[in-house]
């Protein structure tokens, strides 16, 4: 993708959130999204939109996220929103489907490879360091786990 183009869709996609969540705090472009290999025709953009934690109505933000989707024609936007309050808990999103638990890969891929589109990013500054292999044996239980359910849903493996 050219430069020029990769940074049109930037501004587009900055519009199209600020457009539906006009309370935006900051906007991340995580993953495929930020590399020179782009391919906005196979790739879809992964956007982490960041509010304030005091709008906590996750039925009306996961509304607006679809409605964001639906409106969004020039790329596969895969958004996600990330209330921006002080926990220490697990990486929690709000997606298009409802609320979203981020596997141990998500904070992994965010690190690597990111770019802030708007604002200042809160959880940037959150995310604890992930190796590699911290994402590998954070996701292998859920794996296996379902590795295991579609052994014993074809009969190879006891109940």
């Amino acid at each position: 993708m050219t430069t020029s183009a990769h940074q049109d869709l930037k501004t587009q996609i900055v519009k199209a959130c600020l457009d539906v969540f006009p309370e935006t705090k900051s906007i991340l472009l995580w993953g495929s999204a930020v590399t020179s290999d782009f391919l906005p025709t196979v790739n879809d953009v992964d956007v982490i939109i960041e509010i304030a934690a005091d709008f906590t109505q996750e039925v009306v933000l996961a509304e607006r996220l679809k409605t964001l989707v639906q409106a969004t024609s020039f790329c596969r936007l895969d958004p996600f929103i990330y209330l921006t309050e002080t926990k220490e808990e697990a990486l929690e999103f709000i997606a298009p489907f409802g609320f979203y638990k981020a596997n141990p890969f998500i904070p992994y891929l965010i690190q690597k490879q990111h770019e802030v589109l708007h604002g200042q990013s809160r959880l940037l500054d959150k995310l604890q360091p992930v190796t590699l292999n911290d994402a590998l044996q954070g996701i292998l239980p859920s794996v296996m786990g379902s590795l295991k359910r579609l052994r014993m849903d074809a009969g190879v493996e006891p109940v």
